[in-house]
């Protein structure tokens, strides 16, 4: 038996959360940097998808940083609507998906990484 894979969703969108569960892949949710780090220092995560665009606090380059420096097997899927793709991939984060997403690009990132 396989052993589900589980996610950590940085996102204030609960788009993410129901479609991800449609491919059984246990999830928390974080809407802020902060809650952010402080789920992944209690939990271990096969993949992190990750807004930038966070409000206030903890930005979300400062949680790709944090994810890469303390868990760099962990894969991270930006998810942004800015024009950071390069930014962020030379920082280590593992696919971009521009805003909004495209779900045929969606299925195929949470099925490659997941």
């Amino acid at each position: 038996m396989t052993k589900a894979k589980k996610v950590l969703i940085v996102e204030d969108d609960i788009f993410m959360r129901r479609f991800l569960t449609r491919f059984g892949v246990e999830n928390d949710v974080a809407k802020d940097g902060e809650t952010a780090l402080e789920l992944l220092k209690d939990n271990s995560y096969d993949c992190v998808f990750l807004d930038l665009n966070l409000g206030t606090g903890i930005s979300g380059f400062e949680v790709l940083k944090n994810i890469k420096s303390d868990k760099p097997k962990t894969a991270v899927i930006i998810i942004s609507g800015s024009d950071a793709k390069d930014e962020t991939i030379s920082m280590g984060a593992d696919y971009f998906l521009a805003k909004p997403i495209d779900l045929i690009e969606l299925k195929q990132v949470v099925e490659h990484y997941l």
